[in-house]
């Protein structure tokens, strides 16, 4: 039997109720924030649940119910937010870049950890609650990229930072994908966003922003 208390983050108004279910070898059981807005995590549990005490199956249904509709308020709420920034605003400067990277050792993540990572472990429980983007939460009103940045997500963001560092931009802000854009959103609603390729944020960030830098790495060549 294990026994998982509910993060407030995930289940607003239930955050001390305590489940106790049978674990089953072939299902993990995480409850976490994650991209995809956490339902994935609570459906694997209430399966189990189903096979072995429909009461509590029940519990598990009425909390997935809550979730789904306040996680879509919380969404609607960040989508509204940010028609109201620019995507050339979704920027993040070298003081932002070094709190991710104080963050990232606070957490204990290696050296090497890749974006992918990164934003499971750091942007994605960061910003669940907001469900903006990280850039977007750190600076509320935005800020203005002078840099659009292309890098691949299977570098080590920690040598991504200090390549960025290195270049000794003064006053810039760069405009990078995994921390502009919102990494919590149900993919329907994040496909909306990226959907036309002339509107979306990627191109009107690469049209505004004043120079693009591209940063190598010995794992991909761009």
């Amino acid at each position: 039997v294990a026994r998982h208390q509910l993060p407030q983050a995930q289940l607003p108004g239930m955050q001390d109720v305590t489940f106790e279910f049978p674990v089953h070898d072939d299902v993990e059981l995480r409850l976490r924030p994650c991209r995809m807005s956490g339902e994935h995590e609570f459906y694997e549990v209430w399966k189990v649940c189903a096979a072995s005490d429909p009461i509590l199956c029940e519990k598990w249904a009425d909390a997935l119910d809550q979730l789904s509709t306040t996680r879509q308020a919380v969404v609607q709420n960040a989508m509204n937010r940010l028609a109201l920034i620019p995507p050339i605003e979704w920027a993040v400067d070298i003081a932002d870049l070094d709190e991710l990277r104080k963050t990232m050792k606070m957490k204990n993540m290696e050296y090497k950890a890749t974006a992918h990572e990164v934003v499971d472990q750091v942007i994605c429980p960061a910003t669940f609650k907001t469900a903006y983007p990280w850039a977007i939460q750190r600076t509320r009103n935005g800020k203005r990229a002078t840099h659009f940045v292309s890098h691949t997500w299977e570098e080590s963001v920690m040598d991504f930072i200090k390549a960025l560092v290195k270049l000794n931009l003064i006053d810039a802000a760069f405009w990078i994908c995994f921390l502009a854009l919102p990494q919590t959103w149900p993919s329907e609603e994040l496909g909306h966003l990226l959907a036309t390729p002339f509107q979306s944020p990627f191109y009107v960030a690469l049209r505004d922003c004043r120079e693009m830098v591209v940063v190598r790495d010995s794992k991909a060549n761009l």
